[in-house]
């Protein structure tokens, strides 16, 4: 029913479009303040604004939106120097795998760190988190040349060992990928 205040939000996307994501992204990195501020800080505002967007109920299963966080969330890992690009594009890899195999064996939300439905597994998603690996790690050579990472960390020392809904790690605490051992870089 057009006019109706529900109807007047798009449905969420169920396939990733590139030109989208970008847009969310970049969007996401602007209203952050981007333009005179490229820092660990206003990538992890951009992160934190993507993220608190998916974690409001009916938005969390929007594919363009899950590309963008998860681009946002890989790009600020490498570039504060938390975890390498290698171990980073492993874990994405990883992550998707895992949601697969839930989705496979029943319990597609067994990733949740929210109440909200978990997004289906999608390459396409996987791939714009690689690229944001790939584009932190840019970041972490221009802001801190020198710093060095290890190839692997534990993935409790990268996540922290705090956990939320179903016992899965908890991205959304306020220090996460941007902490205190970040800032002093």
């Amino acid at each position: 029913m057009s006019g109706d205040k529900k109807d007047d939000k798009p449905a969420p996307a169920t396939s990733v479009d590139d030109k989208t994501v970008r847009k969310l992204i970049n969007e996401a990195l602007t209203n952050a303040g981007w333009k005179d501020d490229k820092s660990y800080g206003t990538i992890n505002k951009a992160f934190r604004a993507l993220q608190a967007y998916r974690q409001k109920p009916g938005n969390s299963l929007d594919l363009n939106y899950a590309a963008a966080e998860h681009y946002m969330f890989a790009r600020l890992l490498v570039a504060t120097g938390r975890v390498s690009q290698t171990q980073m594009k492993a874990m994405t890899f990883a992550y998707d795998a895992k949601k697969w195999l839930d989705a496979k064996t029943g319990d597609p939300n067994k990733q949740a760190v929210t109440k909200n439905p978990v997004s289906p597994p999608s390459w396409a998603v996987m791939m714009w988190g690689m690229k944001g690996a790939t584009e932190g790690g840019g970041d972490k050579d221009r802001l801190n040349p020198d710093g060095k990472v290890p190839l692997w960390r534990s993935v409790n020392d990268v996540l922290g060992s705090t956990q939320a809904v179903g016992g899965q790690y908890d991205t959304t605490k306020p220090n996460f990928g941007y902490g205190a051992d970040a800032a002093k870089k």
